[in-house]
């Protein structure tokens, strides 16, 4: 509130003189404490977020949701996603982790009857990695348990909160990783 009462003020006196070359000085002060303070509420937002962000993990559904971007799950939801197929080296790629990473992952989903990896038949340097029957069934399975943890999540956010929550999922996400 005293933010927006000083940003007020100043562009009160601000344009009052305009005219004069004083005017020009105060403006653009003005403009940089305006860039200042948004920085500033930025900064404070952040911490806030941050410190809610921490006791997320205590929540359920926020446990239910990051399940899906980490380990093992999240490369079968890759696949599952992309045809039921992939490379190994796209699924690096799209993972973000490295091909020896992937290699141990996909050694272990193998063990587990959730993948197979087959020579590609159209060129022989390359595996296809493919989810079995077991896979698509355990994807199915916590895919929809997940649809169902967020959609209560989401009711109890109420119509226009939770349209507002997935579309800034969205806008994150087609934001990528602007902040590295």
């Amino acid at each position: 509130m005293a933010h927006c009462t000083l940003r007020f003020f100043l562009k009160i006196i601000s344009t009052l003189l305009t005219e004069a070359k004083i005017g020009d000085i105060i403006s653009n002060r003005v403009s940089n404490f305006e860039r200042y303070l948004k920085y500033m509420n930025y900064t404070e937002l952040a911490i806030q977020l941050i410190d809610m962000r921490a006791a997320a993990p205590q929540i359920k559904m926020e446990r239910t949701m990051s399940q899906i971007a980490r380990g093992e799950f999240f490369a079968l939801n890759y696949l599952a996603t992309n045809g039921n197929r992939a490379y190994p080296k796209d699924m690096s790629r799209a993972l973000m982790l490295t091909t020896a990473r992937v290699a141990t992952m996909l050694k272990s989903l193998e063990e587990q009857d959730m993948i197979t990896r087959t020579p590609d038949p159209s060129d022989s340097r390359q595996v296809i990695v493919c989810l079995t029957e077991k896979g698509i069934a355990l994807v199915e399975k916590r895919r929809t348990e997940m649809i169902h943890s967020v959609a209560k999540m989401l009711e109890a956010l109420g119509e226009d909160d939770a349209k507002a929550y997935v579309r800034i999922q969205a806008r994150l996400i087609e934001l990528g990783d602007i902040w590295r």
